[in-house]
């Protein structure tokens, strides 16, 4: 059976002859038109990876850039603290330096309250005597 095909397709080619120069023509503007559709499905699809690569990058240096910014806020923020805790800590040194002399202050009055009782009593005392 297959040879028996293969028979008449060679019959019917014969009867046919070979393509004509119209026929050679259309089937390369065919091919051509074929061609071109697949280079501008393969261009689209390179155009559309292109703008992705494109929108990845930019994203990306913009992911850097607020991460700089963020990096700089944070370390701002930091020298802040900082410069706070100092003021702090040097607001308490001046409190304690303030509480220090309030104490000799007192302990000065306690020593002069202590001698004018001691005169108090040394004195009442002699006016007992007498």
């Amino acid at each position: 059976e297959i040879e028996i095909l293969k028979t008449k397709v060679r019959q019917f080619q014969q009867q046919l002859g070979p393509p004509t120069d119209r026929e050679i023509q259309k089937l390369k503007s065919h091919h051509e038109k074929e061609t071109c559709k697949k280079i501008a499905a393969v261009e689209k699809r390179e155009q559309k990876y292109r703008q992705k690569y494109e929108e990845a990058k930019e994203l990306q240096k913009q992911q850097k850039q607020q991460q700089r910014l963020d990096t700089n806020q944070q370390q701002n923020d930091l020298k802040q603290q900082q410069k706070d805790l100092k003021k702090q800590q040097q607001e308490l040194k001046k409190q304690q330096q303030d509480l220090k002399k309030q104490q000799l202050g007192l302990k000065k009055q306690q020593k002069h309250q202590k001698k004018q009782e001691k005169i108090g009593k040394s004195s009442s005392a002699e006016k007992h005597f007498k």
